[in-house]
Order: C-alpha cells, then sequence, then structure tokens
C-alpha cells in the first residue's frame, strides 16, 4: 500500500488582535493560525466538519511543539505550509511551517 503524502498552503494576514501589548504576534495565536491552517487542510482534502459530525470521529491534536524563528509584523501576509510526515494506522503526523 502506497502512502500518499500531502502538502498544502494556507495564506492569512496578521492582524491587530493577533498582537500583544508589546506589537509581537502572541504565542498562543500562533497555535490558533495553525489550527486554522490545519482546518483549512482537512476540508481541502475531503474531511470537514461535516464529514467529523457525519461519521461522529475526527482529528485529534496529539502533541504540538512550536519553534518561533523571526518576528511577524502586524498587517503582514504570511503562508503557513502544512505537509504529512508520517502516516501510521489511524496516526497521521503533519507538520506546519
Amino acid at each position: 500500500m502506497t502512502q500518499e503524502y500531502i502538502h498544502f498552503e494556507y495564506k492569512t494576514q496578521i492582524l491587530e488582535h493577533h498582537l500583544d501589548s508589546f506589537g509581537h504576534v502572541n504565542n498562543a495565536k500562533y497555535l490558533e493560525l495553525y489550527e486554522e491552517a490545519r482546518w483549512d487542510f482537512i476540508t481541502a482534502n475531503g474531511y470537514g466538519l461535516k464529514e467529523v459530525k457525519e461519521l461522529k470521529q475526527g482529528p485529534i491534536v496529539l502533541d504540538v511543539t512550536c519553534s518561533f524563528r523571526r518576528e511577524i509584523t502586524n498587517r503582514e501576509w504570511v503562508t503557513i505550509k502544512s505537509h504529512t510526515i508520517e502516516i501510521k494506522s489511524k496516526i497521521m503526523k503533519i507538520e506546519q511551517v
């Protein structure tokens, strides 16, 4: 059985509500942005909220590691790149950059 690895891009703009009082993207907002991208990735590949409700099963985040590489500024457009890195049984590992 061949594993198909999927690549997906989600473009979004950093807005004022993403920022802390110093004008930096709040650390928790990064996870919200990645979650938006994850759901867009899942939905675009045929397993969105409709399917989750119908099947009564869905994707669950088991582990998150987040590294901050550079500052992202207000009104900057960013692209979150998501791709599968491993698929084993019911577990799919996704990397987002």
